[in-house]
């Protein structure tokens, strides 16, 4: 979600649609970094202080608001098409390869009977069924594949604050549970187990992964056999570039931890803070 303020009190800007940006130096240049299309949906004024503040959510936050409806997508369809007709309710191209099961077929509305469900939770049903990171770019949604090289160095030097957390991994099973029944689907990889220890993946009451957890467990592991991070909090000098899911290493110099980002915290005023978590 986006939280801004401006001065005045004369807006009616509810359910209107702003692209969000911001310039960064970066030593002697700026860089434009854009944070995405934004859809408003609250402002409260403050009568006293002549200002509006702002309550804005993005395309992903748009899915979290919106129930679907039976009926809204076609099946059977496969996981790729799965997310092909939500992307296309909410005006999005999609991206997806190198991902696992998305041939698999759906054969009916798993989310007929299911009260509540909203399209992002569809989506992040996708994501895990795919072992991927889902995230909208622009116009695009995007599967990731989970990284397993790091694509930026932070030393202390680009930090103000860092809580580090012991390694997790490498992952070397995956459970696909059904609870509260914990009636568990388990495939692993013996020979790391046997090496480092036991690392498993839970993904519980999945409703694509349900579908045929025997067939679909498999390649989810294929695909994340041997992932680790460090679990980590940041605060750094404020970049404004970082993605969910960029995997990144941090460095004291003598020491790297490689780290996820699964959480991204911008507050601009007077210079930007930004706190990186994972």
């Amino acid at each position: 979600s986006l939280s801004f303020r401006l001065i005045g009190t004369e807006y009616n800007l509810v359910g209107k649609n702003a692209t969000v940006s911001f310039d960064i130096q970066n030593n002697d240049t700026w860089e434009d970094c854009e944070l995405g299309l934004f859809t408003i949906y609250e402002q409260t004024v403050n009568l006293e202080k002549g200002t509006t503040d702002f309550k804005a959510y993005d395309t992903v936050g748009v899915m979290g608001k919106a129930q679907y409806e039976m009926g809204s997508i076609n099946f059977p369809c496969s996981v790729a098409n799965l997310l092909e007709q939500v992307a296309n309710k909410f005006g999005l191209t999609v991206n997806a390869t190198n991902v696992p099961n998305l041939s698999h077929i759906i054969t009916e509305d798993l989310y007929a009977k299911i009260t509540g469900v909203t399209y992002r939770d569809i989506i992040a049903e996708i994501a895990c069924a795919t072992a991927s990171v889902a995230e909208v770019s622009g116009s695009e949604i995007q599967l990731r594949p989970i990284e397993f090289g790091s694509t930026e160095i932070l030393t202390y030097d680009n930090l103000k604050k860092a809580k580090l957390e012991p390694k997790y991994g490498p992952v070397n099973s995956v459970v696909l549970a059904r609870t509260p029944a914990e009636d568990n689907i388990v495939v692993k990889d013996d020979e790391s187990i046997a090496e480092n220890g036991l690392t498993e993946i839970k993904l519980a009451n999945n409703e694509i992964l349900d579908d045929n957890r025997q067939i679909l467990a498999q390649p989810i592991l294929d695909a994340v056999d041997d992932f680790y991070f460090y679990p980590f909090e940041i605060t750094t000098e404020g970049h404004g570039w970082y993605e969910i899911g960029d995997r990144l290493a941090i460095t004291d110099g003598t020491n790297t931890w490689e780290i996820i980002i699964s959480s991204i915290s911008l507050s601009i005023g007077n210079g930007m803070k930004e706190i990186l978590k994972g």
